[in-house]
């Protein structure tokens, strides 16, 4: 997983580890989603990058 710094600073540990037990994509989007407001702004930009490496066979594009 790589993260920017716009969601390292916000990001709650707990929201961090539930995220990764959900497939790469939708963990992704789940840890951009845990540090937007309510208002539904961003506090900083925002780069999530997450994979599974040695698990299975490969998968296609979503």
């Amino acid at each position: 997983m790589l993260g920017s710094d716009g969601l390292w600073k916000y990001v709650r540990w707990e929201r961090l580890a539930e995220a990764l037990q959900h497939p790469p994509q939708e963990a992704a989007h789940r840890l951009v989603e845990s540090v937007r407001y309510p208002s539904g702004a961003l506090p900083d930009d925002v780069s999530v990058v997450v994979c599974r490496v040695g698990a299975g066979e490969p998968q296609g594009p979503p």
